[in-house]
């Protein structure tokens, strides 16, 4: 059977599908790195993932890289380093 196995309630239960949601304004951040290696570990254990980014579909965060006129590192948006 296509798929991994996780072991919970005393049983084994096999997981077919995931959907990873992704919601950060930076794809090179952190967050974005482990949004990648989650997605090709589960694909590489036969699971199927999909996978939706908030920001290519214009979601609008409370602040982004667009509520600044000058960024202290242009390679690399921070809010905490912006505010």
């Amino acid at each position: 059977m296509i798929g991994t196995y996780v072991y919970s309630a005393e049983r084994w239960i096999m997981i077919k599908k995931v959907h990873i949601l992704f919601a950060h304004q930076e794809e090179s951040s952190f967050n974005g790195m482990l949004g990648d290696a989650a997605f090709n570990t589960l694909q590489d254990l036969g699971v199927g993932v999909t996978l939706t980014n908030l920001h290519q579909e214009n979601f609008k965060a409370v602040a982004d890289r667009s509520d600044f006129t000058e960024l202290c590192d242009p390679a690399y948006f921070d809010i905490k380093t912006e505010q």
